[in-house]
């Protein structure tokens, strides 16, 4: 079996979940590379709560960041971002891009709530840069729903100047 040896500042995660990796006893770690067999998957919940994020201490119980995940694996291209959901969350991951150049996002919307589509995705910064290519895919006229939350007045930043960095589909059928 193929085991991937990457370096630590080659890979797209936050330094908690670098930090947390070293601690695992049976993942190797050494000369600065960690060893990762092809299937192995990190998933990181950036957010958790409802539509409201929470950040006061008595409110802890109720998480903090609205919904957003990111996902890696030693066979994904180390360029690429994968979310799923743009909540408040998604904010985190602006984080990364100091760390390493990304090219791509892709990126799946379950939904497209308020927190979404006002409080998460337009307020991070990759989704403003039209040097990263963005792949979104939702539910019904995903980029209907872009145009509507990037623009004036309720945006300061107008969609239009972004929006070729941006491609789109659709999944009609909730279903699949």
């Amino acid at each position: 079996m193929k085991i991937y040896r990457l370096n630590e500042k080659d890979l797209l995660l936050p330094h908690y979940v670098l930090n947390a990796l070293k601690e695992i006893t049976w993942l190797d770690f050494k000369d600065e590379q960690f060893e990762f067999y092809p299937n192995d998957m990190i998933i990181i919940h950036n957010g958790v709560s409802g539509s409201t994020s929470y950040s006061n201490f008595d409110k802890i119980g109720y998480g903090s960041n609205t919904t957003s995940s990111h996902f890696w694996s030693p066979k994904l291209p180390l360029d690429y971002l994968y979310l799923i959901d743009g909540g408040s969350g998604v904010l985190e991951t602006s984080k990364l891009f100091a760390k390493r150049e990304v090219t791509t996002i892709k990126m799946i919307m379950t939904h497209f709530h308020y927190d979404h589509l006002h409080n998460g995705t337009p307020l991070a910064y990759h989704f403003h840069n039209n040097f990263i290519n963005k792949e979104i895919v939702g539910y019904k006229d995903t980029a209907k729903m872009f145009r509507d939350a990037f623009r004036h007045p309720v945006f300061p930043r107008d969609f239009g100047e972004i929006e070729s960095a941006y491609k789109f589909q659709n999944v009609n059928d909730m279903k699949s």
